[in-house]
């Protein structure tokens, strides 16, 4: 199992990935701890939410996937070949917030 990761991608590309493995070790050791709930990792998600409704000409979407590659190399990859890094993650991530109504073939 790889780290799990949240991307916000947009017609312009990929704005952002962000690592969500050390939140989850955070949530970990809180609960086991006793010492409440966790870390917000909400704040990411809310924070493009609003993004996305500001900037819905450019169809804005946020989708995590897994992946054992480093955030460096994926932000290289991202920068270097959107188009394939948007539909790879398409084909093997899960979709969280799209303000895409209607299906539409993506090119």
């Amino acid at each position: 199992m790889g780290k799990l990761y949240i991307t916000y991608i947009d017609n312009a590309g990929t704005r952002e990935i962000v690592d969500l493995s050390p939140c989850e070790k955070s949530i970990m050791w809180e609960l086991l701890s006793g010492r409440g709930e966790g870390v917000d990792t909400n704040q990411i998600v809310r924070k493009w939410v609003t993004l996305a409704y500001r900037t819905r000409e450019h169809n804005p979407e946020i989708w995590t996937f897994e992946s054992d590659r480093s955030l460096t190399f994926l932000l290289s990859v991202a920068a270097k070949q959107p188009a394939d890094f948007a539909n790879a993650v398409r084909t093997d991530g899960t979709l969280v917030f799209s303000t895409l109504t209607t299906k539409r073939n993506v090119v």
